[in-house]
């Protein structure tokens, strides 16, 4: 959906919006029934009742609630409240923490949403390296080898760092689309940022190889 959605959803829900509680959304009382609320709904199976009374509620809440129903949207593949859930975040939190943001990337590409998830990635004023990992594996994880493969070609090229995580989707991205010189280039990244030790290296780099050999 990306983040210029949050002035739409400003202006539907306004600042005059009435809580499910009852009470004016912008008491500290208020905001803290309804992070209960949400957390009872979620606990009894009820995501996409617990996601709505957040999105009509025109209160910022705690970013560790944003990051819980991030996941169990990913969990459950709900690309609906995942979306609903980015537009509160950067409605009512203009500048989100990265982290959850990267949280939002991977539920997008666990619900097999690469278009969200690519606008999401772009609009970041400011990524870190989990967010280039979130890309590269939503990529990987929907049979997207080759733009997986090319972010990661961009991430080594502007010198971000990459982790176990990276390598492990860019490694079988490799096999995909059976490029073996590309292979034995991860290869030389994971022996310089000292993954090598990992025996699941090996094995991943040795299928790679053997399925474009």
């Amino acid at each position: 959906m990306g983040a210029k959605a949050g002035s739409v959803l400003g202006n539907l829900l306004g600042s005059a919006a009435i809580s499910v509680t009852g009470q004016r959304p912008d008491s500290p009382l208020s905001t803290k029934a309804l992070t209960t609320t949400i957390l009872n709904h979620v606990r009894l199976g009820r995501l996409a009742k617990a996601v709505s009374i957040l999105f009509s509620s025109a209160v910022p809440f705690p970013f560790s609630v944003y990051a819980h129903l991030f996941r169990i949207c990913a969990s459950n593949k709900a690309i609906v409240e995942a979306r609903k859930l980015e537009s509160h975040l950067v409605t009512f939190a203009p500048n989100p923490p990265v982290f959850l943001l990267n949280r939002a990337i991977e539920s997008y590409g666990k619900c097999n949403c690469l278009e969200d998830a690519r606008e999401l990635f772009d609009e970041m004023p400011t990524r870190d390296g989990g967010s280039w990992n979130a890309m590269i594996t939503a990529y990987s994880r929907n049979g997207r080898a080759e733009d997986a493969l090319g972010l990661f070609s961009k991430m080594n090229a502007e010198g971000v760092f990459a982790s176990e995580v990276t390598f492990a989707s860019v490694l079988g991205s490799c096999g995909d689309v059976l490029e073996l010189w590309l292979s034995r280039q991860v290869h030389g990244l994971v022996l310089k940022y000292g993954f090598v030790e990992m025996l699941s290296w090996r094995a991943r780099l040795w299928m790679c190889m053997g399925s474009v050999g």
